[in-house]
C-alpha cells in the first residue's frame, strides 16, 4: 500500500477482524514515511476512515482499534513534532493491546475447535467399537447351534445392529460446527 491508494481505498473488501487489524497495521506503517503535509492529510483521513467502515462481531475489539486509528489522525495533523511522536506512541500502545486481544482469542477459538473435533471423533471411534462388537456377536449367534430362541435373539441382534449403525451415520452426517 503506497499513499496513492489512500484516497480511492475500497473499504467493503475488508471482512474480517482480522482484515482490519493487517489494515491497521499498513497504515501504521506507512506513518514514518509521511513526510510532507499532504501525505500526513492523506493518512490521517484514511485513519478517519478506517475508523468509519471498520466492523466486527468482536465489538471489544473493534473499538480499540477504531480509537488507535483516530488518536493517529489526531496526532498526525498536529504541528508540532514532538506533540505528534507522543501522540503516535500513544496509538502504537493502543494497537498492539488490540493486536495482543486478537491473538489470544484466535489461540483460544483454535483450542476449541480441536477440542470439538476431538469430542467427534471419540465419539465416532465409540460407536465404530460398538457396531464391531455387535457384529461379532451377531457372527457368534449365527454361528450357534439351532435353539429355540434363536431366531428371537438373531432378531435382537440385527436390531441392534442396525440402530448402531444408523447411529455412526447420523453421526457423521452431522455438519461439521463453523470454523474460526
Amino acid at each position: 500500500m503506497n499513499f496513492n491508494d489512500l484516497p480511492t481505498m475500497d473499504w467493503d473488501q475488508f471482512e474480517t477482524t482480522e482484515d482490519w487489524v493487517n489494515l491497521l497495521g499498513q497504515l501504521r506503517d506507512m506513518v514514518a514515511s509521511a513526510n510532507t503535509a499532504q501525505q500526513r492529510g492523506d493518512l490521517a483521513d484514511a485513519f478517519d476512515a478506517f475508523a468509519d467502515h471498520s466492523h466486527s462481531d468482536d465489538q471489544t475489539l473493534i473499538n480499540k482499534l477504531d480509537r488507535s486509528a483516530i488518536a493517529s489522525a489526531q496526532a498526525l495533523r498536529l504541528a508540532n513534532i514532538d506533540e505528534r511522536i507522543a501522540a503516535l506512541a500513544a496509538a502504537s500502545t493502543a494497537f498492539n493491546t488490540a493486536t495482543q486481544d486478537l491473538a489470544t482469542a484466535s489461540a483460544s477459538l483454535k483450542k476449541e475447535a480441536s477440542k470439538l473435533r476431538f469430542e467427534k471423533t471419540t465419539a465416532a471411534v465409540t460407536s465404530l467399537t460398538s457396531t464391531v462388537t455387535t457384529l461379532r456377536d451377531l457372527v457368534r449367534q449365527l454361528s450357534a447351534p439351532a435353539s429355540q430362541e434363536f431366531d428371537a435373539a438373531l432378531a435382537a441382534r440385527i436390531n441392534q445392529f442396525v440402530g448402531n449403525a444408523q447411529a455412526l451415520r447420523n453421526m457423521l452426517e452431522e455438519p461439521a460446527p463453523p470454523s474460526a
